[in-house]
């Protein structure tokens, strides 16, 4: 007699399974005449408190039966030469038996071990829930703080070079010169300007935020505009563009989250320096439509100024405390007046 319990576990031929326990003292058989049949035989025997060993014994049965006694069975698994002479044999099938102790199971339990294994899976998802993937801010400002003529240079070559979109003839403007070096050794692969309004000098008085729009309206607010007075985003590089410099290479600042979904980080200049209050950051001062409870009504003017603001953190290595809650997608963190750290989520 043993300790233990023991299950047959059978696919036949139209993958239909079939699951028995044997009990001890009894004798339990499988019978099977149509299709392929592949039985599998696993038995946990107690040793000690310290050691459990498991049993597995297969078989292969092609349109025949396929009996195996529990009697027949403890046999089977006592015996090295099980395999050859203790496991009883149909007509075209055969029996196999490998032994494997294992001291960690036999200490938990079965169960226990099953509940250690889910509980290993809850904190690892947990962990990945909670993991911020991107790479951490000390090495990005490091980067910034050694090549800080390098990022400066490439700034004022963006802003000023001229017919930067679509050049008439020969390369990019990044192609040409030394701007791929410039690119190389600062760590970037990327700049393109953003934002919602240009930022002219005195971005915050009503009188500017009245020019942009009577430049919006006069169609006057083209790229050029955009080029020289936006705030720029400067994407780093995980490979040099010099190596393919048709194809941008970001992958360690773009990174998929089980939380957040797709996130990236970069680094952004402001053409003015931008007000930074109680870890709020204003955007320009822009013009808006009569009644936006969000605006402010100016008497002197007749027209009403809206900010956009965006969240300041002390650091940006950790996911922002109840971050999906947040009115928008980035938060920044302030390296220099005019240079900030971004990160941003897709959902």
């Amino acid at each position: 007699m043993f300790f233990g319990t023991v299950s047959f576990h059978c696919f036949t031929g139209k993958r239909e399974a079939l699951e028995n326990p044997i009990k001890n003292d009894e004798m339990a058989f499988y019978r099977f005449t149509q299709g392929f049949v592949i039985c599998t035989v696993l038995r946990t025997e107690r040793k000690s408190f310290f050691f459990t060993r498991f049993y597995v014994i297969t078989t292969n049965c092609p349109f025949g039966e396929c009996t195996m006694p529990d009697t027949q069975l403890e046999a089977t698994t006592k015996s090295s030469e099980a395999q050859d002479s203790a496991a009883p044999r149909q007509p075209g099938s055969s029996w196999r038996v490998s032994a494997l102790d294992c001291p960690l199971v036999s200490m938990l339990g079965l169960q226990r071990a099953w509940g250690l294994c889910f509980l290993l899976v809850c904190v690892l998802l947990w962990f990945y829930w909670n993991c911020n993937p991107l790479p951490k801010d000390e090495e990005m400002i490091a980067n910034f703080q050694a090549n800080r003529a390098d990022f400066e240079e490439i700034v004022r070559r963006y802003r000023e070079y001229p017919d930067l979109l679509y050049p008439s003839n020969g390369p990019f403007w990044y192609e040409r010169g030394d701007t791929l070096e410039l690119f190389k050794r600062a760590g970037i692969d990327d700049v393109k300007s953003i934002g919602f309004r240009p930022w002219l000098p005195n971005p915050y008085s009503v009188e500017t935020a009245l020019k942009v729009t009577r430049l919006v309206e006069q169609g006057s607010l083209n790229h050029t505009l955009w080029q020289k007075y936006g705030a720029l985003i400067l994407s780093p590089a995980t490979t040099p563009l010099i190596e393919h410099p048709r194809q941008t290479d970001h992958r360690r600042h773009w990174r998929g989250s089980l939380r957040y979904g797709v996130i990236w980080k970069y680094y952004i200049f402001f053409p003015e320096i931008p007000r930074v209050e109680n870890g709020t950051l204003f955007w320009a001062l822009q013009t808006s439509y009569t009644g936006n409870p969000r605006g402010q009504y100016h008497e002197k003017e007749g027209v009403t100024t809206y900010q956009i603001k965006k969240r300041v953190l002390p650091s940006l290595n950790t996911f922002p405390k109840n971050w999906e809650q947040y009115r928008y997608k980035c938060v920044y963190r302030q390296i220099e007046p005019q240079w900030f750290l971004c990160m941003c989520r897709s959902r």
